[in-house]
């Protein structure tokens, strides 16, 4: 697919801002969850494809934020999901974006947390959980107890459509 100079201009800032996010699984994160946005749904539009890489991207921030800071972990996920599509906004007006396709990113990340009807927000929402399983679950274990990997591993295949989970299936089949 040939890229837009926007696109291509958004990508690399996004891509040079996690790169210096303190998780250094982050940047192998995003590039994963766009992978598997392609693998599963085959070719998207630049905004989808955007909101895929850089949906995490309120990670990378030098004042993320964490967990431990509000009442529950969906107040959390939505406050974190909520930051990042602005930041995301900003990123791509700054990169030539229109003002309504940066819009449309922003509420992408914003959105994509959880399980969704519009189908583009559950295409990026899929991805992430797949990538986390393929990606970060290791990690994700090394870090945290083992009863808040469960409720992570649950919050992330729960949310999943029934074609991601059929790859997520197999990863975890595969790991084992």
């Amino acid at each position: 697919m040939t890229y837009s100079k926007s696109f291509t201009t958004a990508r690399k800032k996004f891509h040079d801002m996690i790169s210096k996010s303190t998780n250094e699984i982050d940047l192998s994160h995003a590039i994963n969850t766009q992978k598997w946005l392609e693998r599963l749904h085959g070719s998207n539009d630049e905004i989808v494809t955007l909101a895929a890489f850089a949906h995490d991207i309120e990670r990378a921030l030098p004042d993320r934020m964490i967990l431990e800071d509000f009442e529950d972990y969906n107040s959390y996920k939505s406050a974190h999901s909520k930051r990042g599509g602005l930041t995301a906004e900003e990123i791509a007006l700054s990169s030539g974006y229109s003002r309504k396709d940066s819009a449309r990113l922003r509420d992408l990340i914003t959105n994509a947390e959880f399980s969704s009807t519009d189908p583009d927000v559950q295409k990026v929402c899929d991805a992430d959980s797949i990538s986390f399983f393929d990606n970060n679950l290791e990690s994700y274990k090394a870090k945290n107890s083992p009863e808040r990997t469960r409720k992570k591993t649950e919050f992330m295949y729960e949310r999943a459509s029934n074609k991601a989970k059929q790859a997520i299936d197999k990863i975890l089949s595969t790991s084992e």
